[in-house]
């Protein structure tokens, strides 16, 4: 680096587009970038596109593990155009799926798979999945937090097979502790005893990008023609490409109501229902500062759900 001094200043001009890390080593800052700049989950899945194609990567994904280890999900996944997606496949899997695998990401080692039809015995279980989702290499990281392995992010090669270098393994090891912070540093440790119980999610489906969402991070889905628009407890708005009726047959009753024809509401997300001077009934919905109309065919069973 070369600095310019004149009159008690040293500066150092551009210093920072010429300092930005090139190729695989410049991925933790892009990550940190999205990681601090977006909500958590809608950052997590810009990233794994980021990651994926930079890679080029046919599949990139995050799963997590039960406190105790034994079960893990799919939370995350981002798919090239034309690559199938699996991430609702593999839900409370149990560990002994990926056999061998399992020591080395509890002690913390990356493994690339080369050749799917070379894997071991003990991974037969692991082999046939990768052959089911068509994958000819694989990269898995493990993720770490406080000591303790939560989840892995990784990459599937799925047109060819690809091996990524030791620069794309030390970049993604940096990224996993990344999102290792981003997930998993506001919670608290796991209690002794809590087994092997997730909290529910539901997918959202936005083209290539699948996503993980807990169920009560879900405020309300409101129609969007042939789509939906999902709004989320902290802000955030994702649209999914399935109608409103798919999601009024799927989710939960006891949790959701729907009060109009274009809106589905978690009940707990109501912080309060008002008459119009018009004689129409309005919803307002907590966190998201929007109000609703309640349609007269709704407001009886809504009335009743909400105790009025």
């Amino acid at each position: 680096m070369v600095a310019r001094v004149a009159d008690g200043f040293r500066v150092w001009t551009a210093l920072a587009a010429r300092s930005r890390p090139e190729g695989a080593a410049g991925w933790p800052q892009r990550v940190a970038c999205e990681l601090l700049a977006r909500p958590r989950d809608e950052a997590v899945a810009r990233v794994l596109e980021l990651l994926a194609l930079a890679a080029e990567a046919d599949r990139a994904w995050i799963l997590e593990y039960s406190p105790d280890l034994a079960v893990f999900r799919n939370t995350h996944e981002w798919c090239r155009s034309g690559v199938t997606s699996h991430l609702a496949d593999l839900q409370d899997t149990p560990v002994t799926l990926i056999g061998a695998m399992q020591a080395h990401m509890v002690a913390g080692d990356p493994v690339l798979v080369t050749d799917v039809h070379a894997m071991p015995p003990s991974m037969r279980g692991l082999q046939r999945e990768f052959l089911r989702q068509s994958i000819r290499s694989s990269l898995t990281v493990p993720i770490r937090h406080a000591g303790r392995l939560r989840g892995a992010i990784g990459f599937d090669a799925t047109r060819e097979a690809r091996i990524w270098g030791e620069d794309v393994v030390a970049a993604m090891l940096l990224v996993a502790e990344l999102v290792a912070a981003a997930c998993h540093g506001e919670r608290p440790p796991a209690p002794a005893g809590t087994g092997t119980a997730f909290p529910p999610l539901v997918y959202l489906r936005t083209g290539r990008s699948v996503r993980g969402v807990r169920l009560d991070a879900l405020a309300m889905l409101r129609a969007d023609g042939d789509q939906s628009i999902a709004h989320l407890t902290d802000g955030t708005m994702v649209t999914d490409l399935r109608p409103l009726k798919w999601w009024h047959t799927v989710l939960p009753p006891g949790r959701f109501v729907r009060i109009h024809r274009s809106a589905i509401v978690q009940i707990r997300c109501i912080c309060g229902l008002t008459r119009q001077a018009s004689g129409g009934w309005r919803v307002r919905i907590d966190g998201t500062g929007d109000s609703l109309s309640v349609s007269r065919k709704m407001l009886p069973d809504l009335r009743s759900r909400l105790g009025l």
